[in-house]
């Protein structure tokens, strides 16, 4: 098999799904099958090491952003989709995931798929009129396409039964990490931690900062935390249009000794193995890979009963869930990890272990290349 996976973004950070990339990459030329990487935008010097890890295994290319020039993009891809034949294109983030999907068709590649790993619109829009004209235009956009994975099964479901999506061109592959990457700090499950007497208590988001994350809702429960507990600090990680509005948020109440928002980091790793609770407020979710990378550092999680991770955190189990947009929920759920240390201490065991069982990336890059084997295999059967 030769397979293109377009991913639709940047190459920014090694993380989970860059790391998956390189592990099913590893995997598949062991297998005797070739697969090629695009990314828009140039190779990043600040991730070079990495980079020659992926080159081991897979073909790179790097295509200007479709957003600065849409000509150009296009005549690339064309240029490469006719040039190298693939078996199989794989298709990720919009609108790189289209414009490939219809190329690939009218070039008449065998074999296109679409991971779908957020849910298409907002899940407030219930609009009857806007939702029929966004299920015709769905219909259009992935007609190309032969299987759509879900990294979750509310999505699955959402896309079937908002869009009428054939649910046997569907199938769950869950979002997953690595387990051997993501690791607690040394010795850091076997040691039972008592909160309220810790120097700092280091509550942690990973993610981009949209409206759609809540984030102001965890900055609103840090300021009714920090009556209780001086010691609580909050760490918000990632960049986004909403970063000035939190910044300003974050003035307004007079946290900025309290919150940081640091940007983009490499470090994500350093900075989970030096959290206490990974707080993810968001109204919307298709499964939530820093929740899994979180867990799998064996840190509780307090996070949105929404989406995929009603899938992933089980309540009271590995973390607590909250209504969306509650601040008050957030408080008390972020309470209730610090003042019951057994509580808390189990679901640091528990949360690491939920990970290693269910979305270790071993679990899922063996699902996908099931979905790669089985179409290729059925293309193959049909052509004799």
């Amino acid at each position: 098999m030769k397979i293109l996976r377009v991913m639709g973004y940047p190459l920014r950070n090694s993380g989970s799904l860059e790391r998956y990339m390189l592990e099913l990459a590893i995997k598949l030329k062991q297998q005797d099958h070739q697969m090629h990487l695009l990314f828009d935008g140039p190779r990043n010097p600040e991730l070079e090491s990495f980079i020659r890890e992926l080159e081991k295994s897979c073909v790179l290319h790097w295509f200007p952003p479709l957003r600065k020039n849409r000509f150009l993009y296009i005549k690339k891809s064309y240029n490469l989709l006719k040039k190298e034949k693939y078996d199989i294109v794989h298709v990720y983030f919009t609108p790189a995931a289209h414009l490939f999907s219809w190329l690939a068709f009218l070039l008449r590649t065998p074999i296109i798929l679409r991971t779908l790993g957020s849910f298409p619109i907002s899940l407030n829009s219930e609009n009857l009129s806007l939702l029929f004209l966004r299920k015709i235009k769905w219909k259009i956009i992935h007609f190309p396409v032969k299987k759509m994975i879900c990294v979750s099964k509310g999505i699955q479901k959402y896309v079937t039964d908002k869009f009428g999506q054939n649910r046997n061109s569907t199938v769950v592959v869950y979002a997953a990490t690595n387990t051997n990457y993501y690791i607690p700090h040394n010795g850091f499950l076997l040691i039972k931690k008592r909160l309220k007497y810790q120097q700092q208590i280091k509550l942690t988001f990973l993610g981009r900062l949209v409206k759609e994350k809540g984030i102001e809702n965890l900055i609103i429960a840090v300021e009714f935390l920090l009556i209780r507990y001086p010691n609580i600090r909050a760490k918000i990680v990632g960049d986004g249009y909403l970063k000035s509005i939190l910044l300003a948020l974050i003035n307004a109440h007079d946290l900025g000794k309290v919150v940081s928002l640091p940007g983009r980091q490499q470090n994500i790793l350093d900075i989970l193995q030096d959290t206490d609770i990974y707080v993810h407020p968001t109204y919307m979710e298709g499964c939530g890979r820093s929740i899994l990378e979180a867990m799998s550092c064996g840190i509780p999680v307090v996070a949105s009963r929404v989406g995929g991770i009603k899938e992933t955190v089980r309540n009271n189990i590995d973390g607590i869930l909250v209504s969306p947009g509650s601040a008050k929920e957030i408080e008390k759920a972020i309470i209730k990890l610090i003042e019951d240390e057994d509580f808390y201490n189990k679901a640091r065991l528990n949360a690491r272990e939920r990970v290693i069982k269910m979305f270790d990336t071993k679990i899922s890059i063996d699902k996908e290349m099931e979905v790669y084997t089985k179409l290729y295999s059925n293309l193959y059967l049909n052509r004799k």
